[in-house]
């Protein structure tokens, strides 16, 4: 019997999909699931240079509030939670998520990215900082180059997570599905266990 899978809609700049992680792991630990990670551009009108944050969150107590929610979730999961000044444009993260899943390393590449920034405070809209991660999970020069060529094999992945993103009105990050379950941000772990927990005995 195929096991359920969680579908989760993530963004490699947003502290709530970061601070989601070890929470997801305790669930694939402790529930019969699979877990499938995917990637979106949660503000596509970020530059490539960046934006700094007053920026994008021009309301100050709206960007107080969610700074101290984020770290007050880090703290309850042991992470080490710094928010940088200046949103990276994550796109390039995620083009490269795709090349680390084809080799088997999407797992290692996904929370390396969000150590990197989240961190270290690199900025992950670098094409070098992406490149350091890769090689440090020895994937071959010459299939990152030759990924990296194939812009309209991206283009298609892209559209498809678009369209789905569309279809189950994922309209902010994360958002967790499984089947007719739909989860929009960071919840405490027990509640988010039993509510999984009851989908599964559902499916």
């Amino acid at each position: 019997m195929n096991r359920p899978t969680l579908k989760i809609f993530s963004d490699y700049t947003c502290p709530f999909c970061y601070v989601l992680l070890p929470k997801i792991n305790r669930l694939q630990q402790e529930l019969s699931i699979e877990v499938a990670w995917y990637p979106v551009l949660s503000h596509p009108e970020t530059p490539e240079e960046g934006l700094p944050l007053t920026e994008l969150i021009g309301d100050r107590g709206l960007l107080e509030d969610a700074v101290n929610s984020a770290t007050a979730l880090a703290e309850q999961e042991q992470i080490d939670l710094v928010i940088p000044e200046r949103v990276s444009s994550s796109k390039m993260a995620i083009w490269m998520s795709e090349c680390a899943r084809q080799h088997g390393k999407f797992e290692s590449y996904h929370r390396r990215v969000y150590q990197a920034y989240f961190e270290e405070g690199r900025d992950i809209g670098d094409d070098e900082t992406i490149l350091d991660i890769i090689r440090s999970l020895q994937i071959p020069r010459e299939d990152v180059l030759a990924f990296g060529r194939n812009r309209q094999r991206y283009g298609k992945i892209m559209a498809r997570r678009v369209l789905e993103c569309r279809k189950r009105e994922v309209t902010k990050v994360p958002t967790l599905i499984l089947d007719d379950l739909k989860i929009e941000g960071s919840w405490p772990y027990p509640v988010l266990f039993k509510t999984v927990k009851r989908a599964i005995k559902g499916c």
